[in-house]
């Protein structure tokens, strides 16, 4: 299997090419349950083996923790991105909110933003929701954006923002860019 691309292929190929034998071991039994029992469970089933997949991911010990040949470290990535496109597939399939990335024109990264308030902020692994606050405080926040982030669950893009020392991951729909008038500006200067 020379370019393996669905999450099936990609956890054998991972199974048959990772060194660590722990991680292998889990791998081998994976490829096993995937191969024989994914197909046949209910969307609700496949949603939870898929955050099961996506628990892989982060933090001590974890599988993008450990030290992998290149073509593995290679595989992991792709493993993570199939099971995150899965994801947003099993997530609509549900009945969930999605969302059309073509119609979203992507802020350019060093800009200014704000949030929007009352909007979805982000989604949390559970599903549920965090909105930004009616709080005038947060509305005068400005961040920049540090760099465009995998889509979330729904499939809304997502960025990385950056203001001083704070960041934060945020919904393109929860943010607004921060307009500048030149004017105004202009004249606090010299007067």
């Amino acid at each position: 299997m020379s370019k393996p691309d669905s999450v099936g292929e990609l956890i054998t190929y991972i199974a048959d090419n990772i060194q660590m034998e722990s991680w292998k071991g889990y791998f081998l039994n994976l490829s096993d349950v995937y191969e024989s029992e994914y197909d046949d469970k209910t969307m609700e089933e496949k949603y939870k083996f898929m955050k099961g997949l996506e628990s892989l991911n982060g933090g001590m010990g974890s599988l993008n923790d450990a030290q992998h040949p290149l073509h593995v470290n290679d595989a992991i990535h792709k493993f993570y991105k199939q099971i995150n496109m899965e994801l947003i597939s099993i997530w609509a399939a549900l009945g969930n909110e999605t969302n059309d990335l073509s119609s979203i024109k992507p802020y350019k990264v060093g800009s200014l933003v704000k949030f929007v308030p009352g909007k979805i902020r982000y989604i949390n692994r559970d599903g549920s929701t965090k909105i930004v606050p009616d709080k005038k405080w947060v509305q005068n926040q400005q961040w920049k954006i540090e760099y465009i982030a995998n889509p979330d669950i729904s499939n809304m893009l997502q960025y990385s923002l950056v203001q001083g020392s704070k960041h934060a991951l945020v919904r393109h729909d929860a943010l607004k860019p921060v307009k500048f008038n030149l004017f105004a500006k202009l004249v606090k200067f010299f007067t």
